[in-house]
């Protein structure tokens, strides 16, 4: 009976794992325009691309104002070299005349290519030439670690249930 209930919980926490993956970001975009018949005004876009949806967020005309890099520490592992404070990570915010929005939803420590596409987005804002704005951010390599390492799981999962069974 115990390896009944075991043998339903690794299939429920499998499937479980496998959904949770299907529902990470893969890509977020930001896409703006700039409408010359409002008087240059300036239209966006916020796309997150998951595996089977597509979170749309549209931000009024003139509502974006800015963008920055919000920065905080991420929790220090064990085996770390760091400070017992953690090591900084990043990610890019768009300050709206209707709040904040996070460009993505997740933190890392590549400060270099945040502070690029924050600055595209500054001259975007600031200088009135560009007709157009299109910045795109993938987290396929992160997709693509955790999928294959559940793969990795269920096949130990799998075996070792074959070799509880037979």
């Amino acid at each position: 009976m115990n390896k009944i209930i075991l043998s339903l919980f690794l299939i429920f926490c499998l499937i479980i794992s496998s959904y949770l993956l299907s529902l990470l970001p893969r890509s977020h975009t930001l896409e703006c325009v700039r409408l010359p018949l409002l008087n240059n005004q300036v239209k966006c876009q916020l796309t997150h691309k998951k595996t089977f949806t597509t979170d749309t967020i549209l931000i009024p005309i003139n509502s974006l104002q800015a963008a920055g890099i919000y920065e905080t520490l991420s929790e220090r592992s064990s085996s770390s070299s760091y400070s017992s404070s953690g090591i900084p990570v990043f990610k890019i915010l768009l300050y709206t005349s209707q709040g904040t929005l996070p460009f993505t939803y997740f933190y890392d420590n590549d400060y270099s290519s945040k502070k690029e596409q924050v600055l595209k987005i500054q001259y975007f804002l600031e200088t009135k030439t560009e007709e157009s704005l299109y910045i795109e951010q993938n987290n396929w390599l992160l997709f693509y670690f955790l999928f294959f390492l559940l793969i990795y799981f269920k096949f130990i999962v799998i075996r070792e249930f074959i070799k509880t069974w037979w």
